[in-house]
């Protein structure tokens, strides 16, 4: 079995963390497996400090510049490498930042440590898988050699013949076990890849399946658009017949009212004309009767 840090190395060769020192807060890249190693061993002890910090303390740097002293902090006696802190800058400020960077970090390791025992899980299931498949082999190679030699022998012992059936018995019957056994492993195989050729098929069915009602939906959508638009379009062209139809109406209203009116004044003017008719008659008869009677009384005389 492979280690972790093989396992890392041979799956992520290129994947490399950059760690930051507890103590001296200087970046440095480490590859995965080394930082996973790293944090096993050493994570309750002193995790991801770096070498220069380890061969020498730094108490009596923080005691410095807490006290006032203000030195230049650097450790170019150690490893001639840059400077620790800047004189400048609040050092709890930078120890707040770098904190959070290196929880950030922390947290990116416990993701890689996730995935890797993943793999490793899986892989240890195939590696289990194969170690079966190669025992099975070679006891079915020792089976048949067994069967051979056997056979080889059936003829210089005539007597123990009776013996050697029944170890060939059982042995085909073991060879025949192992046969099932192996037909068995591999018709559940054949029967795993079968169900997820089936579920991808089915998946991919569902998907043709929601992009036809997808499209069906946009175009219930646009005909739903195109009736708004026509209904909208009815709706006023009803308006603007209801506002004629009514502006008839009145037209209409306003004639029958003259119309009433000047019968009105017509059915008047007639009276009027037969009242003046009849008294013009009553007076012309009056005329005649008194012209008759006075020409009756000329008549006489």
């Amino acid at each position: 079995m492979t280690t972790l840090k093989a396992y890392c190395r041979k799956f992520s060769p290129n994947i490399f963390v950059q760690t930051k020192c507890q103590n001296c807060f200087r970046t440095r890249e480490v590859h995965s497996a080394d930082a996973l190693e790293k944090s096993k061993t050493c994570e309750s002890l002193n995790p991801q400090s770096c070498i220069a910090c380890v061969r020498t303390p730094l108490s009596h740097y923080w005691a410095n510049y807490i006290n006032g002293k203000k030195k230049h902090l650097s450790f170019s006696d150690r490893d001639n490498e840059t400077p620790l802190f800047n004189t400048t800058s609040s050092p709890t400020a930078q120890f707040w930042i770098d904190k959070n960077r290196r929880n950030a970090a922390l947290s990116d390791v416990k993701k890689l440590k996730a995935s890797i025992v993943e793999l490793q899980g899986i892989s240890e299931q195939a590696s289990q898988l194969t170690h079966e498949l190669v025992c099975c082999r070679q006891e079915l190679i020792q089976l048949r050699k067994t069967i051979k030699s056997n056979e080889d022998n059936v003829d210089h012992n005539k007597t123990n013949s009776y013996e050697d059936n029944i170890e060939k018995i059982k042995i085909i019957s073991i060879n025949e076990n192992l046969n099932n056994h192996l037909n068995n492993q591999t018709i559940n195989h054949q029967n795993i890849q079968n169900n997820q050729n089936n579920q991808i098929a089915n998946k991919n069915i569902d998907l043709e399946t929601i992009r036809k009602l997808n499209s069906e939906l946009k175009e219930a959508q646009s005909n739903y658009d195109f009736l708004e638009i026509a209904y909208e379009k009815l709706t006023k062209k009803i308006i603007q017949m209801e506002k004629t139809h009514e502006s008839d109406l009145n037209l209409m209203k306003d004639r029958i009212n003259d119309l009433t009116q000047k019968l009105v004044t017509s059915e008047q003017l007639l009276r009027l004309a037969k009242q003046k008719i009849s008294k013009y008659e009553s007076r012309h008869e009056r005329r005649r009767s008194s012209l008759k009677g006075k020409a009756a009384v000329c008549a006489d005389i």
